[in-house]
């Protein structure tokens, strides 16, 4: 939870060490999936402090430990992998690893895990600037069955809502998660929805609601890392 919170306040650094601690203690103790989970938690803190290359380093060790492990879903948290690629610019690979894990849950019949990978394939073509593919992509995940709970495939789904100017659907999106969760343990968006959401209150027009959402944002971030 104190990671989150340190997230949340946009202290990035504090939340690496947290992190680093929680290693050093406890790392080799943990079964292959939680480590995998550690540093999956740090790729998204990196992620979040822009430093791309540095999130899909730390991801894809994850992706290789779960693969070393047999960890029964193919997707190997994948998508979060792909998605640090794609924002490193890295398209061509993103777009290797997505083929890859297609592949691959076609061939163990998997659909556990269809909603993530079309939210890998929205955030490959929301790099390319494609931005219907993105919308279709984002509308696949959200259709998939079993329904996709990812958080962060549902914000960028608003955001994709955004870029197409369906801005209904974008405050709908945002407004419930808003409402769903407590943005400070919303891992990995934190105080970002308040941001998007505002966004989307200004686009529809509502400015006032539009400033609420801003300043709320600001002020969580008064004394973030950057």
């Amino acid at each position: 939870a104190s990671v989150s919170v340190a997230m949340y306040q946009g202290k990035f650094n504090a939340a690496l060490m947290q992190l680093d601690r929680v290693g050093d203690i406890v790392h080799e103790a943990l079964p292959p999936e939680r480590q995998a989970g550690l540093h999956n938690m740090r790729a998204w803190v990196q992620a979040a402090a822009g430093n791309y290359q540095a999130a899909a380093d730390e991801a894809h060790e994850a992706v290789e430990m779960l693969r070393r492990s047999n960890f029964d879903a193919p997707a190997f948290g994948r998508q979060d992998y792909i998605y640090f690629l794609a924002q490193s610019g890295l398209i061509g690979k993103a777009e290797e690893v997505a083929e890859d894990m297609r592949k691959d849950m076609e061939q163990q019949r998997d659909s556990s895990s269809v909603g993530l990978y079309w939210c890998a394939r929205g955030w490959i073509e929301r790099m390319k600037g494609n931005t219907a593919a993105s919308l279709q992509a984002f509308e696949s995940a959200a259709k998939s069955k079993p329904h996709i709970e990812a958080n962060y495939c549902r914000l960028m789904f608003g955001r994709a809502c955004l870029d197409a100017n369906r801005l209904a659907d974008a405050v709908s999106t945002f407004e419930r998660l808003e409402s769903e969760y407590s943005a400070e343990r919303l891992f990995p968006i934190g105080a970002h929805l308040y941001y998007y959401l505002g966004l989307a209150y200004e686009k529809s027009g509502w400015s006032d609601k539009a400033i609420v959402q801003y300043e709320t944002f600001l002020s969580i971030l008064n004394n973030a890392d950057h």
